[in-house]
């Protein structure tokens, strides 16, 4: 399902249009979380998101940006959200890439039980369920890169499918990989299947300051996602937030 994007400040050739998305409302229909009697259940559609960020000196100019956007979207999870922030490093596949993993519980509305009981018991759940935001403070180490000196963005992507994968029915799977997208590790590997998942290109810097080179890459992995059966690529340029709004649907 693929729309138009403004054209973002590295520019948009026409061969690139089919794979850039509206970022605005309107941009599809997600079909709306069923809410459960006594639940305060999500009013939308929940997400589970596998953030891969770009560990090498390469992208270091964008790191900042993009560690403080991951912190934002960690606090603004939803009941029923889930998260995972990974590094991309030369060992992107490797469980120690993994910075956090929160999920926000989904849990019961006291004041809807009549049952003493019960309600005692979703209180306690919810005051356990609180903490949930105690893994968002792992994301600040995202300020200190691991000082990768290669780029492994298949391991990556390999690893967050997986994990996407283990994501309960009805939930909607992100990928977004924040990346120079400059591959040196194992290029050109293909084989994952990712339907059922958007894949978003998150603010993809040039290194080398080449608007022509960082199109290129850009249109090269669109077109590997693509070939991988992914529902949707989004192409979200630098400086822009990652649009939770869109990816999650209309209330």
């Amino acid at each position: 399902m693929l729309k138009s994007l403004p054209a973002p400040r590295f520019g948009t050739p026409a061969r690139l249009r089919r794979w850039i998305c509206a970022l605005g409302t309107g941009i599809w229909m997600l079909t709306e979380a069923a809410a459960g009697a006594g639940q305060s259940t999500p009013a939308r559609t929940a997400l589970s998101i596998d953030l891969s960020v770009d560990g090498t000196g390469s992208y270091a100019r964008a790191l900042p940006f993009v560690a403080a956007e991951a912190e934002r979207v960690c606090l603004a999870l939803e009941p029923g959200d889930q998260l995972t922030v990974r590094w991309i490093t030369d060992r992107s596949y490797s469980a120690a890439s993994v910075v956090t993993r929160v999920s926000r519980p989904v849990v019961a509305n006291a004041s809807r039980l009549q049952n003493p009981f019960l309600a005692a018991k979703a209180r306690a759940a919810g005051q356990a369920a609180a903490g949930w935001q105690g893994g968002c403070a792992a994301i600040a180490g995202l300020r200190n890169r691991p000082r990768a000196a290669r780029t492994d963005v298949s391991g990556a992507v390999l690893a967050a499918s997986g994990s996407l994968k283990t994501a309960p029915g009805g939930i909607r799977r992100i990928m977004v990989i924040a990346s120079d997208l400059d591959e040196n590790v194992a290029a050109g590997r293909v084989g994952f299947d990712l339907a059922g998942v958007t894949v978003v290109l998150f603010a993809p810097e040039s290194s080398t300051g080449s608007v022509s080179e960082l199109q290129r890459r850009v249109e090269r992995w669109a077109n590997l996602f693509t070939s991988m059966n992914a529902d949707t690529v989004l192409v979200v340029p630098p400086g822009m937030p990652l649009p939770l709004d869109a990816l999650r649907g209309p209330p």
